[in-house]
């Protein structure tokens, strides 16, 4: 990738068109985090209906910016011990310093790890990704079916406590995939007479309503709303406390990347960073290492998991979904699976990534004042107004019924999900990956007239099922185990 194209392309944009767009998106990121207490996934995911007219690398931007003002938001809501919902490492650096230290802690030193993890991995991830793009890489249908459903295990494996939801969640999210057109023989399966199901499922209103309506129905039933607002006062560590963060964050921000380019596997990077680093936050007693290894962790696993959407087409996470679905409405794929990438993409995900980084330095350091008095605002008027205009924006991009109708079901589905706590990341990952597993398998079993041994006589494929295999087993396995152990010493 050209540098000097890259930064001249990004002068441009910063200052004529991108610059304005992302700084108001990170601002409604912090104001509907802080006020109707929403995830950052739900509130990015409810700006695409509205990013279809937009140029690509604006659409992109907003999506960017909107979800990082969200985190940032979410990171100033665990700072003042309002909801932990950062990972478990952020759960317990906060249980730390609401002993030990002031909460505004929290805060700046989850920043600062954030800032450093998120700019160092995506400078790696801009050099990185045209180097690994010419790569050859062909791998035949059954080598490619059998990574797919690997990556798929991967995503139950981490994305929740129990490995039988995640599995239930997978299952539902391949069974929607079934319907609509055979890929193969193009005979309708499931569509019962419904036009608007030939083509499969829309993933628009299953997204939009499993991220944003459930998210808004959960928040209506759970919401809690502060009497007082903590101080947050201004922090800056000295130059001990940074010489002993440094090394935790070069330490997880390098975990972070590693783990976040295996697909679905983002979200195991905060733990192991966590786990890795807790020995020596209780050596030094000193709570800021954890805080910086696990914050850092998690900001370049964000980033790294890029790494597989954009050259292969697999979203890891869910605001991977949320691009996935950015480029379908502009008429894109992200990258032809093991094929050749879109420059125009990684240039625009890129492009916006940093931009929105330096907008969260500037507005977050200098609004947190009033963002933490937002934090105090009753944000339940402002739930039954983004349910309607996330079911309008739904309704005019087809100005179809039928879609509003999807999505509300869909968002009745993901309340129930999240009621009973089954994992999100396994069902959308199934969904998308669901048709092109499906094709794979089916081209493997033509070619052997019909032979499943076709999967075990081919050495990288019998390799990968064994994997997947074992992961869900073993998880399983170490699950039933600890809570035989927890109901034995109740």
């Amino acid at each position: 990738m050209d540098t000097g194209i890259f930064l001249s392309q990004f002068r441009v944009s910063l200052f004529l068109e991108l610059l304005p767009i992302l700084f108001l998106g990170v601002f409604c990121g912090m104001f509907f985090c802080l006020t109707a207490k929403l995830q950052a996934e739900a509130v990015a995911a409810f700006v695409l209906p509205f990013t279809i007219h937009l140029p690509l690398a604006i659409a992109v931007g907003l999506v960017l910016a909107v979800y990082g003002g969200g985190r940032y938001g979410a990171l100033l809501l665990g700072s003042m011990r309002a909801r932990f919902d950062l990972s478990v490492a952020a759960a317990s650096v906060a249980s730390r310093f609401s002993h030990r230290e002031t909460t505004e802690k929290i805060f700046f030193i989850g920043q600062l790890a954030s800032i450093f993890g998120f700019t160092t991995s995506l400078v790696v991830l801009f050099y990185g990704i045209p180097v690994v793009a010419q790569w050859n890489i062909d791998l035949a249908t059954a080598d490619l079916f059998a990574a797919l459903v690997c990556i798929l295990c991967v995503a139950i494996v981490v994305s929740g406590k129990s490995v039988g939801k995640g599995l239930i969640s997978a299952l539902l999210g391949l069974l929607l995939c079934t319907i609509g057109s055979d890929p193969i023989s193009t005979y309708s399966r499931w569509t019962y007479g419904v036009e608007r199901l030939f083509n499969g499922v829309p993933p628009l209103p299953l997204i939009l309503g499993v991220m944003v309506l459930s998210d808004i129905l959960t928040s209506l039933e759970r919401f809690v709303l502060f009497e007082k607002t903590k101080h947050i006062a201004a922090f800056l560590p000295n130059w001990g406390q940074l010489k002993m963060m440094l090394l935790p964050m070069v330490t997880g921000s390098i975990l972070g990347l590693l783990i976040g380019v295996i697909p679905a596997a983002a979200r195991a990077a905060a733990f192991i960073s966590c786990y890795d680093t807790k020995r020596a936050a209780r050596r030094k007693k000193n709570p800021f290492v954890l805080a910086a290894a696990s914050q850092a962790a998690q900001a370049s696993s964000s980033v790294g998991s890029m790494f597989s959407l954009l050259l292969f087409g697999i979203p890891g996470t869910r605001l991977g979904v949320i691009l996935f679905m950015t480029f379908l409405l502009h008429g894109l794929s992200p990258a032809s699976f093991f094929g050749q990438p879109n420059i125009e993409v990684i240039d625009s995900v890129l492009g916006g990534a940093f931009v929105t980084g330096m907008l969260l330095i500037g507005l977050g350091f200098c609004g947190m004042h009033f963002f933490a008095v937002c934090s105090r605002l009753d944000g339940r008027i402002l739930l039954p107004i983004l349910f309607v205009i996330t079911v309008a924006g739904v309704y005019l991009i087809h100005q179809s019924f039928f879609d509003v109708y999807l999505t509300i079901l869909f968002g009745i589905i993901g309340y129930i999900r999240n009621r009973y706590r089954y994992p999100l990341l396994p069902f959308l990952l199934a969904f998308i990956l669901g048709p092109i597993i499906e094709v794979n398998l089916r081209h493997t079993l033509a070619f052997s007239a019909g032979d499943f041994s076709i999967l075990l006589t081919n050495p990288l494929a019998l390799i990968l099922l064994i994997t997947a295999i074992l992961l869900l087993l073993m998880t399983f396995l170490k699950q039933w185990s600890y809570t035989r152990y927890i109901k034995e010493n109740m």
